[in-house]
């Protein structure tokens, strides 16, 4: 396991969703299908979609659930905001019956799904983040303590320059 280092407002934001999101759009989600007028048929028909879709609700006990919805209001109000904008945008689509733009949305959907699930696999975070820096040389490690740096490096830069174009002498 790799260390994750994070300030507490910013694990607010995160959580609110990555976490709290998907527990608030499962309940939500519930209680549209589960109140819908022909619920009592199409129960029978709800399968493996509805389940995993709605199984957020079954993690947290709604009081838990409520505390961090409320305790987290600024961060978790924002995250329903941007699922309700994607909801907006879908059923814009629909009734629009846009067929290209609709497929358009559920493919990058699908595409930033895919490649999520596989950073998760892979669990290789520091990649991304990670910053190529030139390491010195020994000589410019031992040169830098005693006021010799510039030196060091004008010394290293003739080498390669020399090294590019021939020796001139």
């Amino acid at each position: 396991a790799q260390q994750f280092f994070v300030e507490a407002a910013e694990l607010d934001i995160l959580l609110a969703s990555a976490d709290l999101l998907p527990a608030l759009l499962a309940a939500a989600l519930t209680r549209a299908d589960t109140h819908a007028t022909g619920w009592g048929d199409g129960r029978r028909l709800a399968d493996r979609t509805f389940a995993t879709a709605t199984a957020a609700v079954d993690l947290r006990h709604p009081a838990a659930l409520r505390a961090a919805a409320l305790l987290n209001a600024a961060n978790a109000l924002p995250a329903l905001d941007r699922a309700l904008a994607e909801l907006a945008a879908l059923r814009a689509r629909i009734a629009a019956g846009d067929e290209s733009g609709l497929e358009a949305l559920l493919a990058e959907a699908e595409s930033a799904r895919a490649r999520w699930l596989h950073e998760r696999q892979q669990a290789d975070w520091e990649r991304e983040q990670q910053i190529e820096v030139e390491m010195p040389t020994p000589g410019q490690a031992l040169a830098q303590p005693l006021g010799l740096g510039n030196w060091a490096r004008r010394m290293e830069q003739k080498k390669r320059n020399t090294g590019k174009q021939g020796d001139k002498y």
